[in-house]
């Protein structure tokens, strides 16, 4: 039971490895309608964003729909996807899938970080 407890509890909190490179896609309608390089201060508040809201993330199994997209690399070679959609963010990566939900102010926040309106 303590080890399933602890394995729930790590599934809750989401950690996302320092990024080399990022790119953020907007997507509208079926096709991306704005795609360019993070800079670093924008990869270090991305960053900055998820680790002060590095808990409470729960494991998701639905595919959804690429809004704004930040295509995440990382030094080992892995990539991670945030999804900044209306009300929640989707990040996927190696180690699954996870989203939780946010209020409003919280992703304008993530948003205008990433220079997104």
């Amino acid at each position: 039971i303590t080890a399933l407890l602890a394995w729930l509890l790590s599934a809750c909190t989401l950690e996302v490895p320092a990024a080399t490179e990022a790119v953020v896609a907007i997507t509208q309608g079926s096709g991306v309608a704005r795609s360019e390089k993070l800079t670093n201060a924008q990869m270090q508040d991305l960053s900055g964003w998820l680790k002060e809201r590095s808990s409470g993330w729960s494991p998701s199994y639905v595919s959804y729909a690429p809004a704004t997209e930040v295509r995440v690399k990382h030094a080992d070679g892995s990539h991670t996807v945030v999804n900044i959609m209306q009300s929640k963010v989707v990040v996927y990566g190696s180690a699954g899938q996870y989203e939780k939900a946010f209020a409003p102010n919280d992703l304008v926040s993530l948003r205008s970080s990433i220079g997104v309106k």
